[in-house]
């Protein structure tokens, strides 16, 4: 084969290889690729060099402006308010009423008219002076105490009712989530329910771990209680509900666990427990947040490092081309070598004969 057409063929090669390897996604560095060449009749190199720009330092851009003169800027006020508390839990009786404060503070420069929508717990949540809807006007630096009043009629259902007090001012708002446990007015049986600290947030699909405690006031000897379990969201939307029933003597406590569905939607929830026994109703309830499971991304170096070894790689490849071809080579001309003697051992011998040597 000519020299020029090996020439060709490798650099052929090696640019195929510096191709593939500059493609977008198939290495993760950034770069300039140089490449060279050389070819000898007994043996042939290539090098390969990448030079990271990473480490160049970048011109800033520099903003060009007008020729006119600079005017004078004009501070927008900024409205701004806080709200003390983002959660109220309050347990009650049936027939009980219990008061609960708010404390708005406006953080901002300018005045706010405020509002505030009770929502779905206007039933049960009502305003000094018995009304259901609440505003006023606050100026910058103003607090204001707002008194809730929670009242429970005496032939209201215990259970566990959850809702959201919205808080508006200014074009911002803040929700403070609540929960109401309503018992029956005499207790045969009382019910606690914790969330384990670090089950407060759970991934979707993942398991929820509870503490339940259980206490008869009246220690009447070994009984049997049926006890629900139920995850709610704050419209009391049933997600799970489970029933079982135990044999209680005085005390007894438990982990409860609960595995969340993968198709749930990430947000606030209340897991809530309640007891029936005798007709009586005992509630207990706990918020947690269903969160997303962490997507877990490869670190920018080891992307880079998986680019400089496919770039390795590919150099390997090269020469392994290349060695494959001077292999080939030389076994050509080997045998053409070894031809070329037998054609010519044969011709002596006939010389020899001839000569009758």
């Amino acid at each position: 084969m000519k020299k020029e057409n090996k020439i060709l063929i490798i650099t052929f090669f090696i640019l195929i290889s510096l191709f593939l390897i500059s493609r977008p996604g198939f290495l993760n560095i950034t770069g300039r690729f140089l490449a060279s060449s050389k070819v000898i009749y007994e043996k042939a190199s290539v090098s390969i060099q990448v030079i990271d720009n990473s480490s160049e330092e970048e011109t800033p851009d520099t903003p060009t402006g007008g020729s006119g003169g600079t005017g004078a800027v004009v501070k927008e006020k900024v409205s701004n308010f806080t709200v003390d508390k983002n959660l109220i839990k309050i347990v009650l009786k049936q027939g009980e009423t219990q008061k609960e404060f708010l404390e708005i503070k406006n953080t901002g420069e300018t005045s706010l008219d405020i509002t505030i929508d009770l929502g779905s717990l206007k039933n049960i949540i009502i305003f000094s002076g018995g009304v259901s809807k609440y505003s006023f006007k606050l100026e910058p630096g103003e607090i204001q105490n707002v008194q809730l009043i929670f009242s429970i009629a005496k032939d209201y259902e215990p259970d566990v009712y959850p809702g959201e007090i919205i808080i508006k001012g200014g074009g911002l708002q803040t929700v403070v989530t609540t929960i109401i446990e309503i018992e029956s007015e005499e207790l045969l049986f009382d019910i606690d329910l914790e969330i384990l600290e670090k089950f407060r947030k759970v991934e979707v699909g993942g398991e929820l771990f509870a503490e339940v405690s259980m206490y008869n006031p009246k220690g009447s000897g070994l009984i049997d209680v049926k006890i629900d379990y139920i995850i709610m969201d704050l419209e009391r939307n049933i997600i799970i509900k489970e029933h079982e029933t135990l044999a209680i003597e005085t005390r007894t406590s438990f982990i409860k666990d609960f595995i969340i569905p993968s198709s749930l939607e990430t947000g606030s929830y209340i897991l809530c427990t309640r007891v029936n026994y005798g007709g009586s109703i005992a509630s207990s309830s706990s918020l947690f947040e269903v969160v997303e499971k962490p997507h877990i991304e490869t670190p920018a170096q080891t992307e880079k490092d998986f680019g400089v070894l496919y770039l390795v790689i590919a150099i390997i490849i090269i020469f392994s081309v290349l060695m494959i071809y001077q292999y080939i080579e030389l076994k050509k001309l080997t045998k053409s070598i070894r031809k070329v003697r037998t054609k010519d051992l044969i011709k002596n011998k006939k010389r020899v004969y001839k000569r009758g040597e």
